[in-house]
C-alpha cells in the first residue's frame, strides 16, 4: 500500500471525543502520523452547538448515578465497570476533567454545579481544541466517511468514501492503513431517521461486537392530553415520572410545554428513565407484549385509576378510541412544591366566599401562583374530574390541592433521535475494557464518547464522558506508540 496511506493512528469521528483525544496526543517528537476523519464538511459541528451555544463542559456533582445503559450489567458487574473506569478513585475524575481544560487554556465558571466556559461559547472550545489539533500536527480529511473496516497485518484496513465539495455528485474511493484505531464516530442524536449506522454495523459484522439499539436520549417527551393552549409556557415544577413497577424517579426545575407534550431540562432527563424503562420491558416494540405489573403505590393506583375513567369517558363521548395505553407510565406536575402549607391555605381562606361558583373560587386561588393559562385548564380539569371523585371536605380545597400536586400526563413517547440531544445504546460495555477503552475482540482498537452504551442527564456529564474516555485512550496509546 503507498505509504501516504500509512497510519500510525486513525481517529474515527471530529466530535468532542475525537477531537478532545487528538488534541491530547503529545508525542513528545515522535515521528509518528495521526489522522482524523470527519463525516462532516467541518469538524466539531455538534461540540459548537452544545447547551445552546454556551456549552455546558461539566458538573460538580458527577457520579456514576447520574448515568443510563442498555447493557444487561448486573449490580457487581457494575460497580466493577465503575472501578476500572475511574481506575478506583470516582472522585478523581471531576479534577482531572478540570484539569485537562486548564491545560488546554479554558476557564470555568461555576452556576448551580454546572461548569460552563467563562466565556460561554461552545464555538470557542471547538476551535480551541482544533488549534490544539493542528499543533499536534494531525491530519484532518472531512467529508470522509468510513464504509468498511478489516484487519491485516496487525492493523486495520479502512475503505473511507470521500465527497467532492465541488461536484455534489461525485464521490472517491480511498483505502487506508493504520496500526492503531479508534472509533469516535458518536451516536446517532441529531439525525434523521436514515442516517447510516455504519461503525455500530462494521463492528456487528465484521468483529462481532455486540451493539445495542440506537434510541433517542435527553430528548422530549410526548404526552396524552397534550395541550395546545399552553403551548410556550414554561412553569417551575416538582417533576416525577411514576412507573408501572412501582418506581418513583422526582426533579425539580422549568417545564416547557409543547403541542406534543412537554420539553425542559427536568422532562429532558426523565426522558433517559423513560426511554430505558420501555426498552426494558419491551414497549418499544408494538408487536412485544409488555412484561411489566401495575405496582403503583396504592394511593397513586386509585388517584390514577379515577383520572384513566374520566380519560376514556372524554374519549368516548369524542368518538374516539377508548382503549388504554399500554404503557401507562405518567408524569407527574407538583405546581406547589415550594411553597409552604400554611401560606397555601392562608390564600385559600383569603379568597374563598360561599357567594361565589366552584370554578370561581378555584381559579381566583389558583391564579395567586399559577400563570392565568394554565389555572384555567388546571380547574377546568378538576371541574370535569367531580363525577369520578369522592369529595373527602366539603369546600373542595384538600382534594384540589393533592390535584396540584399531582397533575398527570400520561406519557406515550417521545421524539425521534433527530430532535435528542444524545443517544441511548451502541457499543455493549461487556465488550470493553473499561480500564483502557480498547475493545475486547479487536486488538488495538478503542472506542470512545457517544459510540458506547453509556449515555448521562443534562447538566455537562456526556461531555465529561466524552472528555474522560478520550483521556484513557490518549494515555493508552501514547504509551504503546
Amino acid at each position: 500500500m503507498d505509504k501516504l496511506n500509512n497510519y500510525d493512528l486513525i481517529i474515527v469521528g471530529a466530535g468532542a471525543c475525537g477531537l478532545a483525544l487528538a488534541a491530547s496526543l503529545n508525542l513528545n517528537g515522535k515521528n509518528k502520523r495521526v489522522l482524523l476523519l470527519e463525516s462532516a464538511e467541518i469538524p466539531g459541528c455538534k461540540l459548537a452547538k452544545t447547551g445552546n451555544g454556551r456549552c455546558n463542559l461539566a458538573n460538580a456533582t458527577w457520579d456514576s448515578s447520574y448515568y443510563h445503559s442498555l447493557s444487561c450489567l448486573t449490580a457487581e458487574e457494575k460497580e466493577r465497570f465503575w472501578q476500572e473506569f475511574t481506575h478506583g478513585r470516582k472522585e478523581a475524575v471531576l479534577p482531572q476533567i478540570l484539569k485537562f481544560w486548564r491545560e488546554h487554556g479554558v476557564i470555568l465558571t461555576e452556576k448551580d454545579k454546572w461548569l460552563y466556559p467563562r466565556h460561554l461559547s461552545a464555538k470557542q472550545i471547538r476551535d480551541n481544541l482544533w488549534q490544539q489539533v493542528a499543533a499536534n500536527k494531525v491530519e484532518l480529511q472531512c467529508n470522509s466517511r468510513v464504509t468498511e473496516i478489516t484487519e491485516k497485518a496487525g492493523g486495520y484496513v479502512l475503505t473511507t468514501v470521500i465527497a467532492d465539495n465541488t461536484n455534489d455528485d461525485a464521490e472517491r474511493e480511498k483505502t487506508i492503513y493504520t496500526r492503531y484505531l479508534v472509533l469516535a464516530g458518536g451516536g446517532l442524536s441529531q439525525c434523521d431517521a436514515n442516517a447510516p449506522a455504519g461503525l455500530y454495523r462494521i463492528l456487528q459484522q465484521n468483529f462481532q461486537v455486540a451493539c445495542h439499539e440506537i434510541l433517542p436520549g435527553l430528548v422530549q417527551l410526548q404526552c396524552k392530553p397534550n395541550y395546545l393552549r399552553l403551548t410556550g409556557l414554561k412553569v417551575a415544577a416538582a417533576c416525577t415520572l411514576i412507573l408501572p413497577d412501582n418506581v418513583q424517579i422526582s426533579k425539580i426545575g422549568e417545564v416547557l410545554f409543547t403541542k406534543y407534550g412537554v420539553s425542559g431540562i427536568v422532562s429532558l432527563i426523565l426522558s433517559n428513565y423513560f426511554v430505558k424503562w420501555r426498552y426494558d420491558h419491551n414497549l418499544l416494540s408494538p408487536n412485544k407484549k409488555a412484561s411489566h405489573t401495575n405496582c403503583y403505590d396504592e394511593n397513586i393506583r386509585q388517584y390514577l385509576n379515577i383520572w384513566e375513567k374520566k380519560f376514556i369517558a372524554s374519549n368516548k363521548a369524542a368518538g374516539k378510541n377508548t382503549a388504554s395505553a399500554k404503557e401507562k407510565a405518567y408524569l407527574l406536575l407538583d405546581f406547589c412544591y415550594d411553597i409552604a402549607a400554611a401560606d397555601l391555605s392562608s390564600l385559600w381562606q383569603k379568597i374563598y366566599s360561599p357567594q361565589k361558583s366552584e370554578a370561581e373560587n378555584l381559579l381566583t386561588f389558583t391564579v395567586g401562583f399559577l400563570p392565568t393559562k394554565l389555572a384555567t385548564v388546571l380547574v377546568e380539569q378538576w371541574l370535569e374530574l367531580q363525577p369520578f371523585i369522592t369529595k373527602t371536605t366539603p369546600d373542595d380545597y384538600t382534594d384540589y390541592l393533592y390535584f396540584l400536586r399531582h397533575w398527570p400526563l400520561k406519557l406515550t413517547g417521545t421524539l425521534s433521535l433527530q430532535e435528542a440531544q444524545v443517544s441511548l445504546g451502541g457499543v455493549d460495555l461487556h465488550e470493553i475494557d473499561p480500564r483502557t477503552l480498547a475493545l475486547k475482540k479487536a486488538k488495538n482498537c478503542y472506542v470512545g464518547g457517544e459510540m458506547l452504551d453509556l449515555v448521562g442527564d443534562c447538566g455537562g456529564y456526556n461531555l465529561m464522558t466524552a472528555v474522560w474516555t478520550a483521556m484513557k485512550i490518549a494515555q493508552d496509546v501514547i504509551h504503546k506508540l
